[in-house]
């Protein structure tokens, strides 16, 4: 199959979880013997191969007036052309950035949900240009045909972007390639007590003061505990993030460690030696963070509303806590490096699961199967 993805963020230009899905997920297309074009918008026209993938930066339009709707036009034009030349039969764009606003009647199009910055200001997120949410929603209500990571994040879409889907497949997507031991080349600090670790950027739409709460009243009862926050400094009401973490977190304070943004690599290292990943944000459509910890073996205590009872499976591959209920995800916590059968069952069940049922083969065998039957309906 001939496919188009649209990726501003594609590696290795500045990217987030957008781009590094898109590039795993279109490398695997073409292993399976598919032809994949990535575009997305530039500073000059230019392209390139990766592992196969033909990538096609877009040059964007001068700055002026409407500049925002003249880069999407182009964008737009250039896929047009695209789709022409090279008999392209399906067109994949993201939510997030809403960038084919338009009608498109060259070849069927379909919506990924990343969860766009409309929803993610509905959660905490700063809030988002008034031309960025008509994008989004324009996006979404032209183009109908749906994949969502979780029935969860489709009905916040629905309801905050108020756009309904013709149909909606639910697909999640598939874990990263995981890192082998060592990889990292990281000195880590001796284990002086049991890690409790949060990876995620230290908002706190993100769950990090929601997580240093709960660490607050696990410190009380386990003080040999060592927290770990992994992720790029913010503020958190108007002072800087590890200042405000280690506030909520009181007097055992100095259990606290921040090393910042750091690789997928030095993360996995941490994970390998964590007694429990601590992860309670229900606000998000589908935390990478969680495959990760399966992968690498770190028990999770998650949220048991919004995306997290779709990925994880309470008392089967994590520990679920109602997520404003700090004392409950405090006791699953303990609970976790009190029990080492139970850490131990939950770590196995959710290495097997993230080996099969976030499989990235699965995600584009699925994701495939979307695609050729919106062609088929095309065709019609």
């Amino acid at each position: 199959m001939r496919l188009a993805l649209l990726c501003n963020e594609y590696p290795p230009q500045p990217h987030g979880g957008i781009g590094t899905f898109t590039q795993s997920y279109a490398r695997a297309m073409v292993r399976d013997g598919h032809a994949v074009t990535v575009l997305g918008l530039g500073g000059r026209d230019a392209e390139h191969d990766d592992q196969g993938v033909r990538v096609v930066s877009v040059a964007q339009p001068p700055p002026g007036r409407l500049i925002s709707l003249r880069r999407r036009r182009r964008l737009r034009d250039v896929l047009a052309a695209e789709v022409t030349r090279l008999g392209i039969e399906s067109v994949e764009v993201p939510d997030y950035e809403g960038l084919l606003p338009f009608a498109f009647p060259h070849c069927p199009v379909v919506v990924r949900l990343h969860a766009t910055a409309t929803l993610c200001a509905r959660w905490g997120a700063p809030r988002a240009p008034l031309a960025l949410r008509w994008f989004e929603r324009a996006t979404l209500r032209r183009h109908r045909n749906w994949i969502a990571p979780t029935r969860w994040v489709a009905a916040q879409t629905q309801r905050v972007l108020q756009a309904q889907p013709e149909a909606l497949h639910v697909i999640a997507n598939p874990a990263p390639e995981a890192v082998a031991p060592g990889a990292a080349g990281l000195a880590l600090p001796p284990a002086d007590g049991p890690w409790v670790v949060f990876v995620g950027t230290l908002y706190e739409f993100k769950g990090a003061l929601r997580a240093a709460r709960v660490l607050r009243e696990v410190l009380a009862v386990r003080p040999d505990v060592r927290g770990w926050f992994i992720g790029g400094e913010k503020t958190i009401a108007g002072a800087p993030s590890s200042v405000a973490l280690r506030e909520a977190v009181g007097p055992r304070a100095d259990r606290l460690v921040f090393p910042g943004r750091i690789g997928r690599a030095q993360v996995a290292e941490i994970l390998r030696r964590a007694a429990v990943f601590l992860f309670p944000n229900p606000n998000e459509a589908f935390p990478m963070v969680f495959l990760e910890a399966m992968q690498h073996g770190a028990p999770i205590v998650g949220p048991a509303r919004g995306c997290g009872p779709e990925i994880l499976r309470d008392g089967a591959t994590a520990l679920l806590a109602d997520p404003d209920d700090v004392p409950a995800l405090a006791t699953a916590v303990l609970r976790l490096l009190g029990d080492p059968i139970l850490a131990a069952r939950l770590r196995q069940e959710a290495w097997r699961e993230v080996a099969d049922r976030y499989a990235l083969a699965r995600c584009v065998a699925d994701s495939l199967a979307v695609h050729g039957g919106r062609r088929q309906e095309a065709a019609r």
